[in-house]
């Protein structure tokens, strides 16, 4: 079990190159084309997790896999094929009712949707509004780390500050599961810290899909109508600001975003 943990670096480095070699590279803030392959080291830990079934959690469960594989699909068609207009979920709906066009993101929005409909049924809610909170929690959180990942090591931050809720909150992982969470982490400080490397749109919306699995899993449905309207406040302010000129214009949050990037790209 342990030993495929060796996988994930290998995994790391082999997928890189191959993103590279077929020209499946985005320009980054810096003007420098990186592939976005990591998000296919998500995919491939989550699935490894899945395969040794550690316990009876819905979460790492083998239908959860598909799940998060049809988010990743979503988000590398959107990577391969999407353009840099329009932007957010309304910006899309409204290119799509004044051009009559369908984009990439409509894809996405209209795929997301699917999936997470499917993994709702998979949870088997006892009622309605249960139905629709995780409905709400596997919609919105693949969109939320979507808009994070603007700059390099936000999804990153994000999800050190996801899992020490959950751990505050009382959840206790098993060992297997905390060797590959820090040794994910650990491949994505490096990469990512040296601009090596991006999750784009494929990493960035299946991370929010794992988040979506485990708060479902283990927060309260008090704590997940409180996530599901913090996430909507988020979406709300996006469409209107910039995220990354809100967090400039603040030392304590710019500090916080630059951390970990003192890692220089090597020339």
């Amino acid at each position: 079990m342990y030993i495929s943990i060796f996988l994930l670096p290998i995994m790391a480095v082999l997928s890189l190159y191959a993103f590279q070699s077929v020209g499946w590279t985005v320009r980054n803030f810096e003007g420098n084309e990186i592939p976005y392959s990591l998000g296919v080291v998500v995919l491939f830990s989550f699935s490894l997790l899945t395969d040794f079934q550690l316990s009876n959690y819905i979460a790492t469960s083998k239908m959860a896999l598909v799940y998060i594989v049809i988010i990743w699909i979503i988000g590398f068609v959107d990577d391969l094929l999407g353009a840099d207009a329009p932007k957010g979920i309304k910006g899309h709906l409204k290119y799509l009712w004044n051009e009559k066009e369908i984009t990439t993101g409509i894809i996405k929005i209209i795929g997301t949707a699917v999936a997470a409909f499917y993994m709702v049924l998979i949870f088997e809610p006892d009622n309605l509004i249960t139905a629709l909170r995780y409905f709400f929690l596997l919609f919105l959180f693949p969109h939320l780390t979507n808009l994070l990942d603007t700059r390099p090591l936000r999804v990153w931050k994000v999800s050190l500050v996801f899992w020490f809720i959950l751990l505050a909150y009382g959840f206790t992982p098993s060992f297997t599961i905390v060797v590959y969470l820090l040794t994910v982490l650990y491949i994505l400080l490096i990469m990512e810290g040296h601009r090596i490397a991006m999750l784009g749109d494929n990493g960035a919306t299946t991370v929010g899909a794992i988040f979506a699995l485990w708060t479902i899993t283990i927060a309260t449905p008090q704590i997940q109508w409180l996530m599901i309207g913090i996430i909507l406040i988020f979406m709300l302010l996006a469409e209107r600001i910039s995220l990354t000129t809100f967090i400039e214009r603040r030392p304590l949050l710019n500090w916080f975003d630059q951390l970990g990037l003192f890692l220089k790209k090597p020339q």
